[in-house]
C-alpha cells in the first residue's frame, strides 16, 4: 500500500466474514467494505460486487472458505482472477472448517 502512495487502504470482504477483521480494519486503521451477501440467498461474495467496490486505494480482498456463519465457501476462483487483474491482494480465510476443505469432493470445492 505505501508503495504505491496509498494513504487510506480498503480491504472488501463479504457480510460473512470472520468478525475478527472488523476489529483487525480498526486496530490497523484500514476502512472495511462489506458486501451483502445474502442478497439472492447464495451467501457467497460475487466478483461482479467486489469490482464495483475496487478503488485505487483498495489494498486486498478477503474471501472465505468456509465462511463463519454459514460454511459457504466464496468462489474463490473468480475473486482470484478479479485480484490478480487489479493487483490487488487476496486473502482466503479458513479459520473455521478450512481443514475439512482437502477431503472435500466434487462441487463443494
Amino acid at each position: 500500500g505505501k508503495q504505491r502512495g496509498i494513504k487510506c487502504p480498503e480491504i472488501i470482504c463479504g457480510s460473512t466474514a470472520h468478525c475478527a477483521l472488523n476489529k483487525a480494519c480498526e486496530v490497523l486503521n484500514v476502512r472495511l467494505v462489506s458486501i451483502d451477501c445474502d442478497d439472492d440467498n447464495s451467501y457467497e461474495l460475487k466478483a461482479a460486487a467486489v469490482q464495483k467496490q475496487i478503488t485505487c486505494n483498495t489494498i486486498m480482498i478477503f474471501v472465505s472458505a468456509p465462511s463463519f456463519p454459514h460454511g459457504i465457501i466464496d468462489p474463490i476462483d473468480d475473486l482470484s482472477a478479479l485480484a490478480k487483474q487489479y493487483d490487488i491482494g487476496l486473502h482466503v480465510d479458513a479459520c473455521l472448517g478450512g481443514f475439512i476443505l482437502p477431503f472435500c469432493q466434487g462441487d463443494i470445492v
